[in-house]
């Protein structure tokens, strides 16, 4: 085991209370990506570098060069008009995965609605988009090493614990004014379900959006060989037109 430090206006914040949190490393072996939790903010993504110590014998490895790559302010002036606000592009959740080589990355956030779902995030450019039009909980994707297929944690088999109906109700930028109620959802349809409730949020395959015809076909079988009629139907509402 070789010890990692982090940089120390991580480690001193105050509002921090879990200073790294589901940290992955890029494949040149040299970035790395982690998810703070803070009290302020929820989670605060980080991207950095490694930076090997040696140190008569010992060697470890600290975190330089990092940034914040997750959103904190919700709101920016708009530049042509100082008495109004913009909303930002929402960026971040947990990290989960580097892919595209380093340049992306895929997490569990919310995006458009309340439920969490598996997100991608470009490194590189401006863009993010959910993997999945699943309306209900769906986060954590880990994708296969061609980046076509993967996996992901998924309700959308629950009966007792689908989340879809909140994933049908709009509300244009909710996370100024609902983000809190994310944690009851993760609450009832995960940390219940591995304790007490009856349900399922196991693992459910989904293709990248530049599949998508074959994904929906896919995700369609899936639903009609477990006899889930109700989540066809539910599935096919949702769908772009």
């Amino acid at each position: 085991m070789i010890p990692v430090k982090y940089p120390e206006e991580v480690v001193n914040n105050s509002y921090n209370y879990k200073t790294w949190s589901e940290m992955v490393v890029a494949p040149d072996n040299i970035h790395v990506a982690w998810t703070s939790l803070n009290m302020a903010c929820g989670a605060v993504n980080f991207l950095g570098k490694f930076n090997r110590v040696e140190n008569n014998g010992n060697i470890s490895y600290e975190i330089i060069d990092s940034k914040i790559i997750s959103t904190i302010d919700f709101l920016e002036q708009d530049r042509t008009n100082s008495s109004l606000f913009k909303v930002k592009t929402q960026r971040g959740g947990e990290i989960k995965q580097f892919i595209e080589g380093g340049n992306a990355l895929s997490l569990a956030g919310s995006l458009s609605d309340i439920s969490p779902k598996s997100i991608y995030q470009s490194l590189k450019t401006e863009e993010v988009y959910t993997f999945s039009h699943e309306p209900g909980y769906e986060e954590t994707s880990i994708l296969s090493p061609d980046e076509k297929l993967g996996i992901a944690m998924s309700t959308r088999f629950s009966n007792k614990t689908n989340m879809a109906i909140l994933g049908l109700m709009s509300r244009p930028y909710f996370y100024l004014t609902l983000s809190k109620f994310v944690e009851s959802v993760y609450t009832y349809a995960v940390t219940n379900v591995r304790r007490y409730r009856k349900g399922n949020v196991g693992l459910y395959y989904l293709i990248k959006k530049n599949l998508l015809v074959i994904r929906i076909i896919m995700e369609l079988i899936c639903m009609i060989l477990k006899k889930n009629l109700y989540s066809v139907l539910l599935y096919l509402g949702t769908l772009p037109i």
